[in-house]
């Protein structure tokens, strides 16, 4: 699809793996705007296959799903992280305040990563361009807006 000069792809996936049985369907999406390539996991909650990685490879920036069962499994992600290789991720989907949701938090995720690779930001917004791009993935935790008065 195309919205706004911007050509959207998008890849089937699987939602939960709580619902091993019959996972509901899903989608990720790729998308380029002024040179950076962006990936967005989508709801995926399953060990992503050749096809869905090589979907992904290429993206500078991925919006990862860091939370967890009943996304993607933290294991299954570090292996999406080394076969896609982004400049920049973006964790998403974990637990913040106030949130029902039984999931992980970002120290979870971001514990497995060494410390000067990540960066917390008090912002909910970031500017990237071609340029900006790090030689070596960053991760970048970004404020959720719910928790910006």
């Amino acid at each position: 699809r195309e919205a706004c000069g911007i050509r959207f792809d998008a890849m089937e996936t699987k939602e939960s793996l709580v619902h091993k049985q019959d996972p509901g369907d899903n989608a990720m999406y790729a998308f380029t705007v002024e040179g950076v390539r962006v990936g967005h996991m989508g709801d995926v909650g399953n060990p992503l296959s050749g096809e869905q990685l090589a979907f992904l490879r290429g993206v500078d920036v991925l919006l990862a799903l860091t939370g967890g069962p009943v996304t993607i499994e933290l294991d299954d992600l570090d292996t999406v992280l080394r076969s896609v290789q982004p400049k920049v991720v973006i964790p998403m989907h974990y637990k913040i305040p106030n949130l029902k949701l039984n999931i992980l938090g970002l120290e979870a995720f971001t514990s497995r990563h060494p410390k000067e690779s990540v960066e917390v930001c008090s912002r909910s917004e970031i500017e990237l361009t071609p340029r900006s791009l790090p030689d070596r993935m960053r991760i970048i935790a970004l404020q959720p807006a719910a928790n910006q008065g």
